[in-house]
């Protein structure tokens, strides 16, 4: 049986979304929310079809977790989708992983209640051809020193604006990082070879 989307509602992670484009809103084809022991079990994708001229449809996961301590902590999200006729679900979009050294805090409420919380997002368009069936779930992995809050799927046509919660640092801001002292490191290298 799927669960609708009063089984889950939206309101539970209020999470903005918004378009990258401001001149082409979003259109949004589902957004479900899980919490507490509905974390215990699936989150259904409801079944829908690929609409013509809308573009690829994008999935968002948002992800919330509080933590006791400052380990370093880990979780995964699995994407289990479903397509008719077949389709091809490359291996990177079928799970996401979760890493609170990617991941910014906010202060939300879940559930009505405020909580410190540790927020991800993670965005996956899936080059679907129209008229395509899909449906499937959204399983949580378990999580290690930190406690999985929330998680909210949203369904969209449109290219959404890579939302970064506050603190939060991407794997591509970790690569520029590194990149830049490597070549401060391979400048400094040369300039003290030329000196001498």
């Amino acid at each position: 049986m799927l669960m609708t989307s009063t089984a889950f509602a939206a309101d539970s992670l209020p999470v903005p979304l918004s378009s990258k484009n401001p001149d082409q809103p979003l259109t949004i084809i589902q957004d479900h929310t899980a919490t507490g022991k509905q974390l215990n079990r699936p989150l259904y994708i409801d079944e829908f079809f690929v609409a013509a001229n809308q573009g690829a449809p994008t999935l968002i996961i948002d992800y919330a977790a509080t933590r006791a301590t400052d380990e370093r902590g880990e979780s995964s999200v699995d994407i289990n989708l479903e397509c008719s006729p077949a389709c091809k679900i490359p291996l990177n979009k079928s799970v996401m992983t979760i890493r609170t050294e990617f991941m910014g805090e906010d202060a939300l409420r879940v559930d009505g209640v405020a909580q410190h919380l540790w927020l991800t997002r993670g965005i996956y368009a899936f080059p679907l051809n129209a008229g395509t069936q899909v449906w499937g779930s959204l399983t949580t992995g378990e999580a290690t020193h930190m406690q999985t809050q929330a998680i909210r799927m949203r369904w969209v046509y449109g290219t959404p604006d890579e939302l970064r919660f506050p603190g939060q640092k991407t794997r591509s801001d970790l690569f520029l990082k590194i990149s830049g002292s490597v070549l401060f490191l391979l400048a400094l290298g040369w300039w003290l070879l030329r000196r001498n």
